[in-house]
């Protein structure tokens, strides 16, 4: 028999083998690990020597040691703390990620690109088209100024990009973004209407894509922020991922539970 227990740090809905009740393992979801409790047996057995499961997830075939640890769900990253406390008991997750590392990378080299330009641009302009010459000291501290200011920005980039996380489950999408002032957006998948899908120019060659979902609280046809996307309250955006591995979990059967 199968033991229904519960990740106590992701809370994520997972199943064990009835002998290995008192051993530690790892949560397939947040990769934490925890020591499985004792509860009554429920379900199905799970294969004999694999860790807890995903419910609905379905095991490698084969045997496999008693101490080989079962890989996270496909799509499924270490979810955040402050989105953890946000899924209710039993609640699958079905995707969970930050946006794609390829966006990460444009998103450093914009900021940085940006960023020097606006606060070096003149004396950059100076040092390469200046008449006169221009000191080695002067010139090192703006080699050194630049590295500081392209430091900052990628730093920027790198935690805007790491605070925005996406979470799809078979029952809500959950969404967080921002340094200092975080947000959390959470919509019922039922609640959905609209999906749009949006492709840039740059997003369009790094195989990226915007997905904007829109429920009854967008505004409705009378509501003016309705013609703006992502600001309408009803709206929830995914931004810089790949469509295939988002669309495949809004199932018009997840959409109508």
């Amino acid at each position: 028999m199968a033991l229904k227990i519960q990740c106590p740090h992701c809370s994520q809905g997972l199943e064990a083998e009835e002998g290995m009740a008192g051993a530690a393992t790892e949560c397939p979801a947040c990769g934490k690990a925890f020591r499985i409790p004792k509860a009554a047996p429920a379900g199905p057995a799970s294969p004999a020597g694999r860790g807890p499961i995903l419910y609905g997830q379905t095991p490698p075939p084969g045997p496999a040691p008693a101490s080989a640890r079962s890989a996270p769900a496909p799509g499924v990253s270490p979810i955040p703390k402050r989105l953890q406390c946000l899924l209710a008991d039993g609640e699958t997750v079905l995707y969970a990620r930050n946006p794609s590392v390829s966006a990460l990378i444009l998103s450093i080299l914009s900021h940085c690109c940006f960023l020097c330009l606006f606060v070096w641009g003149v004396p950059l302009v100076g040092l390469l088209f200046g008449n006169q010459e221009m000191p080695l000291t002067a010139k090192g501290a703006i080699a050194t100024g630049i590295a500081i200011t392209a430091g900052v920005a990628a730093l920027v980039a790198y935690l805007n990009w790491s605070h925005r996380f996406y979470v799809i489950t078979d029952q809500r999408t959950l969404t967080t973004q921002g340094i200092f002032n975080v947000v959390a957006k959470v919509v019922m998948n039922r609640n959905i209407q609209l999906i749009s899908i949006k492709t840039g120019l740059i997003d369009g060659l790094l195989n990226l894509n915007t997905i904007e979902l829109s429920t009854s609280g967008a505004g409705g046809a009378g509501g003016i922020l309705a013609a703006f996307p992502g600001l309408s309250r009803g709206c929830i955006t995914l931004k810089w991922v790949k469509v295939e591995d988002v669309m495949q979990h809004y199932t018009p059967d997840r959409l109508r539970a």
